[in-house]
């Protein structure tokens, strides 16, 4: 993948207008709300409206949604710059805290060289250290993951849920109705990705998979599950119900059960036909659909399972893959099959089935 050649001069330039054009827009967001206040104008509240404050209000939701999106794109690279970091150094038993340095000499980098974007563009793809060429990778992979933050961010809230099912959340009916629990959700699935896209990762560095990341992914599974238990907020706390603990422990059970079964299944085939020789492939796929049935539900990581099998079907006739490396390798179609389905979770879903099993159990 070659690098985005631009002009130094109009680079930098592009990256000023952008910079000072968000700051002013942000600044100008921020004021309508007081400004309207001091009118006796509330938007979150039903009234008639002259048609010039319909269009302030619109504009300024559109505006709302852009700032929106800016952040989570710089979020989505400044998470997809330390998981570089993780997928460096974890294989090398170094620890992942500390300052990013540069690839080839291992010199510190400044703030402004460290920037996810803009660090790489400004240095144009040359380190000032060492005048050693940066690996456009870096580059595209912050881009790439700020992407994905973006679309699931506008699905999930800029139009308030439109990929989730009718049986799994209660869209917000408008923007002041987004809660605690809708971010929440956005949170999850936006941590299921990264960890997943992190495996990826780990795949092209040649290195293992670690305990830690599945780890540090049941750690979020319970935070996520006590929020949507009862998403009562105190200030930094929060109510759990009494039976939230049990409520996790089924979830948890359920979600285990079907990820070794599944996993299994189709690590031996993945062996059988495309990966004789990969006898690590097992932790690959079973840490994935955990994940996946944890930060989402049981029915999106057997949704996944189905797609997965299917692109591998073309991969097993055209023998394109047969050492399971490459673009097409198990994480990166798990990660794919993901996106997919958090994107079209409304079409492709299996209604509720962890509730289902246990009322096939009770009854």
């Amino acid at each position: 993948m070659t690098s985005p050649k631009i002009p130094a001069s109009r680079r930098r330039k592009f990256l000023h207008v952008v910079m000072w054009g968000t700051a002013i827009l942000f600044f100008v967001v921020a004021s309508v709300p007081a400004i309207l206040s001091a009118l006796s104008i509330d938007f979150a509240k039903p009234q008639k409206m002259t048609w010039e404050l319909q269009v302030v209000e619109r504009v300024w939701f559109l505006a709302i949604g852009l700032l929106f999106s800016i952040w989570l794109f710089f979020v989505g690279g400044c998470v997809a710059s330390f998981l570089n970091v993780v997928a460096w150094r974890l294989p090398q038993k170094r620890s992942i805290l500390g300052g990013s340095a540069c690839p080839n000499c291992g010199q510190g980098l400044t703030f402004r060289e460290n920037l996810p974007f803009i660090g790489w563009l400004n240095q144009e793809g040359i380190s000032k250290c060492c005048r050693q060429p940066i690996p456009s990778r870096y580059f595209w992979v912050e881009v790439f993951l700020g992407s994905i933050f973006v679309l699931l961010g506008a699905l999930e809230i800029a139009f308030l849920g439109a990929n989730f099912p009718k049986w799994f959340f209660r869209a917000p009916s408008s923007y002041f109705d987004i809660s605690a629990l809708a971010i929440a959700i956005l949170t999850s699935h936006l941590v299921l990705v990264s960890l997943l896209f992190t495996f990826s990762l780990f795949r092209f560095e040649g290195a293992k998979i670690p305990w830690s990341l599945l780890i540090f992914g049941i750690v979020c599974f319970v935070i996520k599950q006590v929020l949507l238990a009862n998403p009562q907020w105190f200030g930094v706390l929060f109510v759990v119900r009494k039976n939230s603990l049990e409520l996790i422990t089924i979830q948890l059970g359920l979600t285990i059960l079907a990820a070794f079964v599944l996993g299994q299944i189709i690590s031996m085939l993945e062996r059988w036909w495309l990966a004789p020789s990969r006898t690590e492939i097992s932790r690959e796929i079973i840490f994935s659909l955990l994940l996946i049935g944890m930060l989402g539900e049981i029915d999106l990581m057997v949704m996944v399972v189905a797609t997965y099998v299917i692109v591998s079907i073309p991969l097993v006739l055209s023998r394109q893959v047969a050492n399971g490396d490459g673009w097409m390798a198990p994480s990166n179609r798990i990660l794919l099959a993901t996106l997919f389905h958090l994107v079209f979770w409304r079409q492709f879903n299996l209604g509720d089935l962890p509730n289902r099993v246990l009322e096939i159990f009770k009854g």
